[in-house]
């Protein structure tokens, strides 16, 4: 497992006493592991493409991020009638089904073959076998203003009471501008005008942490106006327009509770008084070598989605913050006393960190600021999305 950051107390008697000074922060040495632990993220969608992604942790240290786990051989299973599906690396790492339509009356599983298990004849790799969830439609999106700034909800329910454990994640896209528009660009020591547009541009993340909730103590299965994003007064996000395309996913006790033990363990974790992390492996082991630790639940069903709007002309008349708030206001590109302008220009724009945006009207010098204040592509594209509207 991960290593987790926290604190101890160096001398907990002084705390008790209620000293000040002695709580020290203290980094526990960890062993670096010679072999990372796979990790397996997705699941079975009964009614669609599934798409799967193998990869390794990696250290808190590290800079290079998970290490993917490439040419592997992806299966689909059912039981016991020689069903089998089998998923295309399409990159690295990433493997993804045809549409599939499987059987709800029947159980499935996830089965692969590492490249190095391959090589070494040592193992394979499956999840356990799970029966299909089928996840209702999303009643609706809603939000509103709250004291805070904005909330937004799912609403959902299941009239057969079947669903109870309820997961969601999204994908938010947004509209943006950079700190300027520049009309002219450098090119081939020579202002020309600009022929493309990189004021305006789409953001697009996907969900930061894990939704879930479940309705087994209530009287029905119904989920009313669930908290899914916070937006703060004036969000960046909100200033132009805002979309989010929200799925939603059904699963079994057993899955929430691993979704509900990865949850603490990502989002909980921090002070000296939070729980430390608990292990979550999941449905997911080597039939080699049971003892391997492999990390994320595979389970299957379908998957409802639902997407929303919001608009500026909708909201309360806020101050909206940029996101450029640190880049400051445009700098004029001023002449050098026994320089030619020229040189000048040659020397501030020839290696497009900085960026030209116009002319000033008054002194006839040029205003620029940085690339990654001017040029909105640092933080999103140009290409406006297909659904948007």
């Amino acid at each position: 497992m991960a290593a987790f950051r926290y604190l101890l107390a160096s001398g907990l008697c002084a705390l008790l006493l209620g000293l000040s000074g002695c709580i020290e922060p203290f980094e526990p040495e960890v062993k670096v592991q010679d072999t990372k632990a796979l990790v397996v993220d997705g699941f079975i969608n009964s009614n669609g493409r599934t798409t799967i992604r193998l990869s390794h942790t990696y250290d808190l240290e590290s800079t290079a991020g998970p290490l993917t786990e490439d040419k592997a051989e992806v299966f689909i299973q059912g039981q016991g009638v020689g069903e089998e599906y089998r998923l295309r690396e399409v990159k690295s790492g990433t493997y993804v089904s045809d549409s599939l339509v499987l059987d709800p009356t029947k159980k499935y599983r996830l089965f692969f073959r590492t490249r190095d298990v391959r090589l070494q004849l040592k193992g394979q790799y499956a999840s356990s076998y799970e029966t299909v969830k089928t996840s209702p439609p999303i009643d609706a999106l809603t939000w509103k203003v709250v004291p805070r700034g904005l909330e937004l909800y799912a609403n959902t329910h299941d009239e057969t009471g079947q669903s109870i454990y309820y997961r969601w994640d999204y994908t938010e896209t947004w509209e943006f501008t950079s700190l300027a528009e520049s009309i002219i660009q450098y090119v081939d020591h020579q202002m020309v005008k600009r022929t493309e547009d990189i004021y305006h541009c789409w953001q697009t993340v996907n969900s930061p942490s894990i939704r879930l909730t479940s309705t087994k103590r209530l009287a029905q299965d119904q989920v009313k106006e669930f908290p899914l994003i916070e937006f703060v007064e004036g969000d960046t996000r909100l200033r132009y327009k805002y979309s989010v395309l929200v799925r939603q996913y059904t699963m079994s006790a057993e899955e929430y509770q691993y979704w509900e033990t990865l949850k603490k363990n990502t989002e909980t974790i921090g002070s000296l008084f939070d729980p430390l992390p608990s292990q979550s492996l999941g449905n997911i082991r080597n039939l080699n070598k049971p003892t391997e630790p492999v990390l994320g639940y595979v389970g299957v069903g379908s998957m409802t989605q639902k997407r929303i709007f919001i608009s500026y002309d909708e909201l309360p008349r806020w101050q909206f913050t940029t996101g450029y708030e640190s880049c400051g206001i445009p700098d004029t590109l001023l002449p050098l006393k026994g320089v030619p302008y020229q040189d000048v220009v040659d020397d501030r724009f020839a290696s497009q960190s900085s960026q030209p945006i116009r002319k000033d009207y008054d002194s006839g010098y040029y205003l620029y600021s940085s690339k990654e204040c001017v040029d909105c592509r640092e933080r999103g594209t140009t290409v406006r999305p297909s659904f948007w509207q």
